[in-house]
């Protein structure tokens, strides 16, 4: 075979003559054309230095390394594999290998980057959930005065099901992770700012599949945000089965008011404790035929930060 019939540069002799390539005795020639590109979806783990990541050939008893990925890359390699289809390509990263068949191109089944491989696995509902709080009344030498209003809202934005996080590592086999991007946010709106400070704020994410909760919580012991807004932005991470095709997303949260009413000038009536909790949303996930990561044609997953490369 030519060099150029598989765009690759000529090799030549001691008298400049190009040589063929060709198989070796019972194999067979494979032009491998390999690339990786960080992927996207994965947006909380793309801003992190990838893992390191070897690319190698394994063949009967031996292994021989071909790349270290470090970033974006592509290359092409001429190979003379077994005509059995016992060499394979290996991309090996955290402990866990991921295997392609250099005779048919084919990826091995994979339960436990099987996340990777499906499709839809990210969803975007960027969804606010406003929640209601009660005014806490005002007085003024015992006639009313004003009130303290609160104004809380959550909002999830993304979903990612994934196979990997810098923080967790590799799923178990059979698993995923289901990684929510979120935030709160609340604010005050008072005439006597000056006099109230909030105390035991916490804000509450929780996802439900299959009728396991997992919470993620933000608490501060006290905040002096009035009049203007505290937001604070979190990922949850939760262990859930790979084939998972419905998440149900809540929001809680609550707060205590800290007031000084000047030596009693003002006052407070009722409760200072705030809680709330937001209505439920239901995402959904496309259904998958394969929970164990079989072929796909996205090419995705050889890398375990970012889900990409092939």
């Amino acid at each position: 075979m030519p060099a150029d019939a598989v765009g690759l540069d000529p090799e030549t002799n001691e008298d400049g003559e190009e040589l063929e390539f060709a198989a070796a005795e019972g194999e067979v020639l494979r032009a491998v054309d390999f690339s990786f590109t960080a992927n996207s979806q994965d947006a909380f783990s793309t801003d992190a230095a990838l893992p390191a990541t070897d690319v190698s050939i394994r063949g009967g008893s031996s292994q021989t390394h071909l790349a270290e990925l470090t970033g974006d890359t592509s290359s092409r390699y001429l190979l003379s594999v077994p005509a059995d289809g016992s060499a394979v390509l290996v991309v090996s990263s955290e402990g866990h290998d991921q295997v392609i068949d250099l005779l048919t191109g084919e990826r091995q089944a994979d339960d436990v980057a099987a996340a990777f491989y499906r499709e839809g696995r990210v969803q975007e509902p960027h969804h606010t959930f406003p929640a209601e709080v009660k005014a806490i009344p005002v007085l003024y030498s015992g006639e009313e005065d004003s009130e303290i209003a609160a104004s809380v809202s959550f909002q999830a934005t993304t979903l990612t099901l994934t196979a990997w996080t810098k923080e967790e590592g590799w799923a178990e086999a059979g698993s995923a992770w289901l990684v929510l991007d979120w935030n709160s946010e609340a604010s005050l709106d008072t005439e006597v700012q000056g006099l109230v400070d909030v105390k035991g704020y916490s804000a509450t994410a929780s996802v439900t599949v299959d009728g396991k909760a997992t919470t993620d919580e933000f608490h501060a012991d006290k905040l002096s945000f009035a009049p203007s807004s505290t937001k604070e932005a979190r990922a949850l991470t939760a262990a859930v089965p790979v084939g998972t095709t419905s998440v149900t997303v809540g929001m809680s949260g609550g707060f205590s008011i800290e007031f000084d009413g000047m030596g009693g000038a003002y006052e407070t009536t009722g409760s200072l404790d705030r809680a709330y909790t937001a209505e439920e949303l239901t995402v959904e996930f496309p259904p998958t035929g394969d929970a164990s990561g079989a072929p796909a044609s996205d090419g995705g997953g050889a890398q375990p930060s970012d889900g990409g490369g092939s």
